[in-house]
């Protein structure tokens, strides 16, 4: 089910300007000292119900470790589990009245058990499930992705109808919802695609974010004053940037993307990577031409690979390969699939994902480093 191989990582720093550039390097030898595994998966199934849990969009946990998820369009509302997968309850659903949406992007909860949502408005729902109230987003904003960061204030990464901020990627909202500053408009050449809007970000350091493309491994460290601190590379001859593909049409192997991103208290940054399986089959051969593979199908074509960075020391610490399909990374150690099950239910499995008690040059504790150099 499991195989699993390490990476220790060479770093070398550009010139000491206000941006550095990290390159962090790995042969990806094996290391048994080193793996990663999954453990301890936990099921989560909506009772008394025919419609599959499919896709989770949005996941999040909240301090209680009860489990908030959401299908990409929000038909379903948002669906809330306690910390032993008893399903809880729905909040919302698809619609057009108050407490309903067209589509949800992000999830969000909050202290005092309240739950916020964020498509093309924001929906705000008491720990109950009742409706609070529907907000309208300034300048027509449009989220794709909403974090808190540590120091509280929110970061949305979506577009906006202004002129002042049209283009720019990042948003950061005040207490009111009203957008401080946007920023992030790309200064230098990058790889440029639709699939390069495709952001993952998590909070890092006391009043920053990462962020990462789906379409190449780099990761960029930002402050909330806008100010791009930090860039590290991850130079893989396994993962190489790419512009274009087309699920449905492509007969190639697919290339890597990388799903997520979540950064721990010690610091250390933890990356899902989804790559082709070596026995990677077209969707003609699968028996399943013109359509969408199943989700058994797509566990068994594509692979997972989780790497833990040490961005101060300039290490991967921890990584592993896993044959099945990944979704996501909850937070850091916690990771998200789809699977079919052999009665042919589709359900949300949660996996531990556990490094050894203690691997070779791992760093010890330490307080999130600063976003700025």
């Amino acid at each position: 089910m499991v195989a699993s191989w390490c990476a220790i990582a060479s770093i070398s720093l550009g010139s000491a300007n206000a941006q550095q550039l990290v390159t962090v390097r790995g042969a990806g030898a094996t290391c048994v000292s080193c793996e990663l595994r999954l453990v301890d998966p936990l099921d989560l199934r909506v009772p008394d119900t025919a419609v599959a849990l499919v896709s989770p969009f949005a996941f999040q946990q909240d301090e209680r470790d009860r489990y908030y998820f959401n299908d990409p369009f929000g038909t379903l509302g948002v669906r809330v589990f306690d910390s032993a997968g008893r399903y809880l309850r729905t909040l919302g659903r698809r619609g057009q009245a108050p407490g309903e949406f067209l589509f949800i992007n992000a999830i969000l909860p909050s202290r005092g058990d309240t739950l916020h949502a964020f498509g093309n408005a924001h929906w705000t729902f008491a720990a109950e499930g009742r409706h609070l109230r529907t907000q309208a987003l300034p300048d027509l904003m449009t989220v794709s992705r909403m974090i808190t960061l540590r120091d509280r204030k929110r970061l949305a990464v979506g577009s906006v109808n202004s002129a002042d901020a049209y283009g720019q990627p990042f948003h950061i909202l005040g207490a009111d919802g009203s957008i401080e500053r946007s920023f992030g408009l790309p200064a230098r050449a990058s790889v440029v695609s639709a699939w390069s809007s495709q952001r993952a970000v998590a909070p890092y350091g006391p009043a920053g974010f990462i962020r990462a493309k789906v379409n190449q491994y780099e990761l960029e460290i930002w402050t909330s004053d806008g100010q791009l601190n930090r860039t590290l590379s991850r130079d893989a001859e396994w993962f190489q940037p790419w512009t274009s593909w087309n699920s449905r049409s492509d007969q190639r192997p697919p290339p890597p993307r990388l799903m997520s991103i979540a950064v721990d208290e010690s610091g250390l940054v933890w990356t899902l990577i989804s790559v082709a399986d070596a026995a990677w089959a077209p969707a003609a051969a699968t028996g399943r031409e013109g359509g969408m593979p199943s989700t058994g199908e797509l566990g068994r074509r594509f692979d997972s690979i989780i790497e833990v960075l040490d961005p101060v020391a300039g290490k991967i610490v921890w990584s592993g390969r896993f044959s099945q399909m990944l979704i996501a990374l909850v937070k850091p150690g916690v990771a998200i699939e789809n699977v079919e099950t052999e009665e042919g239910e589709v359900v949300v499995r949660v996996w531990k994902v556990t490094p050894p008690a203690r691997a070779p040059d791992a760093p010890s504790a330490r307080r999130p480093p600063s976003a700025r150099p």
